[in-house]
């Protein structure tokens, strides 16, 4: 699955809201976000436009959640609002770990380094996406840390396992050891 997604978290207005409708807030429950898929991105303005386009269906399903009866839900969904009643978190590679209902391992280990190799950096490469919020030396060292799991996920696909070390000759029977 070549996915990318957005994770939902409540915020206190939303929180505010539902006491204010006289709904129980399930603890720490209330705090769970809900998750999307999204088409790939590349750069984080390309995921807060994808956001902005999807919100009116996130919120409207967010609010469903907490209060299924439409005419008690607030009447501006606009994205200002959403942004304010919900913390978005995004997610720029989700992979399916689940092929015909059930996990496999087999299955998973190419998919898993090709969706890697898809997103690692290459030396060189100017076209690497920006993530505001990290700095410049540790955008770098996760691009490196990338691009070894890489290459240790293709020798273990590629190279043959080790033989085990052979055993030393017996001596044979009359022979001095």
């Amino acid at each position: 699955m070549n996915r990318c997604a957005v994770s939902v978290v409540p915020r206190q207005p939303l929180l505010d809201w539902a006491v204010g409708l006289g709904l129980e807030l399930p603890g720490e429950a209330a705090r769970e976000a809900g998750l999307y898929l999204l088409p790939p991105y590349a750069t984080d303005a390309e995921a807060e436009g994808l956001l902005r386009r999807a919100h009116a269906v996130i919120f409207e399903t967010e609010l469903a959640v907490w209060c299924p009866v439409q005419h008690l839900w607030p009447q501006d969904r606009s994205y200002g609002v959403f942004r304010r009643w919900f913390e978005p978190r995004f997610h720029p590679l989700v992979q399916d770990l689940v092929a015909g209902g059930s996990l496999t391992a087999d299955s998973s280990k190419a998919a898993v380094l090709a969706a890697v190799a898809a997103r690692a950096p290459l030396a060189g490469d100017d076209a690497m996406p920006e993530r505001t919020g990290m700095p410049l030396p540790l955008r770098i060292l996760a691009g490196v840390g990338a691009l070894s799991f890489l290459l240790i996920g293709l020798n273990s696909l590629l190279l043959p396992p080790a033989a085990p070390p052979a055993a030393p000759p017996q001596p044979s029977a009359g022979q001095a050891t």
